[in-house]
């Protein structure tokens, strides 16, 4: 219902194929008509079910499906063709949320894991579990808790850690894994987030595999079609004035070898 509020779990709707129909149906023809080059700007489109705006991705490869998924975006990045438009899309390179995969796995295996140089700040595995602060102080561990039968450790019906549900202890004000607890939110994570967040695990972005991950992902997205990019926090980055200009030269040497003519990265 639009009068009520959203909340991590109540969602106005919305999709890529809604704004395809409003570009296919006159929506936008009031500023194509005035501009000679127009398009929209939208905030990410990562699978990201803890946060409503999806700056805390998922994965940086894919389209979230409750948004329409690769096809809803192709959908969309057609119809703006045929009105003569461009789609520019945000980057969030400079950090994850928690639930995505590569921190996941670090949680599962702890320094075994092959993601553990991806992430800043990690303690060191072996003496220190990662400390997560994300529980409601005002309630039990176990109010706010549960694993259902897929073995995922649910939190607050937000956060979904997915097999992380085997081997955790809940006490009343934290529950623990091998490689990690979970706590209240008045203490600090021990590992680098964006403004201490803890939701927001930093990426390594000097690490060599955290690039090319990232560099394929923004390609992917050229591929289908999108112009330009919006890039969030670009200063945060790890050695973030190396990375953008490796970033630069990667995407620009995939658009020309790919002969890519649509692309706003060769206009300045």
């Amino acid at each position: 219902i639009w009068s009520c509020p959203p909340t991590s779990t109540l969602k106005h709707g919305g999709s890529l194929y809604g704004i395809a129909d409003k570009v296919r149906r006159g929506y936008f023809d009031w500023i194509s008509n005035e501009c000679s080059s127009w398009g929209i700007y939208l905030t990410p489109i990562y699978p990201s079910y803890s946060s409503y705006h999806k700056y805390w991705p998922e994965s940086h490869a894919l389209v979230d499906e409750e948004l329409g998924g690769f096809e809803g975006l192709i959908d969309l990045v057609g119809a703006l063709k045929e009105a003569g438009g461009k789609l520019m899309l945000d980057l969030v390179f400079n950090h994850t949320g928690i639930t995505h995969p590569f921190f996941l796995d670090i949680l599962k295996q702890g320094a075994k894991s092959d993601y553990l140089q991806f992430y800043r700040g990690i303690p060191d595995l072996d003496k220190a579990k990662i400390t997560i602060p994300i529980l409601d102080p005002s309630r039990s561990a176990r109010d706010q808790c549960e694993v259902d039968s897929s073995l995922n450790l649910i939190v607050q019906e937000r956060y979904v850690f997915a097999g992380l549900g085997c081997n955790v202890h809940f006490f009343e004000r934290s529950v623990e894994g091998n490689f990690f607890t979970l706590v209240d939110s008045s203490r600090k994570p021990n590992y680098e987030c964006w403004w201490d967040l803890p939701d927001l695990p930093e990426l390594a972005t000097s690490n060599p595999s955290v690039k090319s991950y990232l560099f394929n992902s923004a390609a992917l997205y050229i591929d289908l079609g999108i112009s330009s990019f919006r890039l969030d926090v670009p200063d945060y980055l790890d050695e973030a004035d190396e990375f953008w200009a490796e970033f630069r030269e990667y995407m620009s040497s995939y658009i020309l070898s790919n002969k890519i003519e649509d692309s706003l990265f060769l206009a300045s």
